[in-house]
């Protein structure tokens, strides 16, 4: 198919207290108009492995779009309001 392209993503990490290494390399097929936000897909197979290695977060969403830092602090402090805690 002529409108699809080969990504490839590797993440590693090293756990220094235990000198436990982890490594994971995926390569995805990014689909015009199906999957085509490179990004997005990034972020779903960095949850992936975060999982793997045993950090399990409680929702799979993760922000993938450039924010400056004014823009952090404010959504860390709506975020902050809407969960009851402090920030």
């Amino acid at each position: 198919m002529e409108d699809e392209y080969g990504l490839t993503v590797k993440f590693g990490l090293k756990d220094e207290s235990t000198n436990t290494k982890y490594k994971a390399k995926s390569k995805l097929r990014i689909y015009e108009g199906i999957n085509d936000d490179v990004l997005l897909e990034i972020g779903f197979e960095f949850n992936n492995f975060l999982r793997q290695v045993g950090y399990v977060r409680s929702e799979d969403y993760m922000l993938m779009e450039d924010l400056t830092e004014e823009e952090v602090e404010y959504l860390k402090k709506c975020l902050a309001n809407r969960r009851g805690t402090s920030i």
